[in-house]
């Protein structure tokens, strides 16, 4: 609420990103390999809906820290100056990070642009 009393309401932008854990074989790829001990490599997308759910659930903090991983390689092209907004610039912006209910990470994105009132 304090960056929306400095910053104003006009963000511009909200994103909302979700982790997709049974789509990333390289999250199912660590799991099996933390889990189960075993190293797989093409065959992570061939894994069944419940094998790969049983995985997910087993190791929760390794796909939140992964898609902490992906999230913050992603953010880096979202402040770049050449980035995904350009030619506008990431002036500010206010991340929250919420688990579902399943257990699942997602994250709250507001972003306010530089020059964004010429959209």
């Amino acid at each position: 609420m304090a960056m929306l009393r400095q910053l104003g309401c006009l963000f511009f932008i909200f994103l909302t990103l979700s982790a997709a854990e049974t789509k990333w074989t390289e999250l199912l790829t660590i799991l099996c390999k933390v889990l189960d001990k075993k190293d797989i490599t093409e065959e992570a997308d061939k894994l069944s809906w419940q094998e790969k759910i049983r995985l997910i659930k087993g190791d929760r903090v390794t796909c939140a820290r992964y898609f902490d991983y992906r999230f913050k390689e992603m953010w880096k092209l979202v402040k770049h100056e050449n980035g995904i907004f350009a030619p506008y610039r990431v002036e500010n912006f206010y991340v929250r990070y919420e688990m579902q209910f399943r257990g699942s990470i997602h994250a709250h994105c507001s972003v306010w642009l530089r020059c964004a009132s010429s959209f």
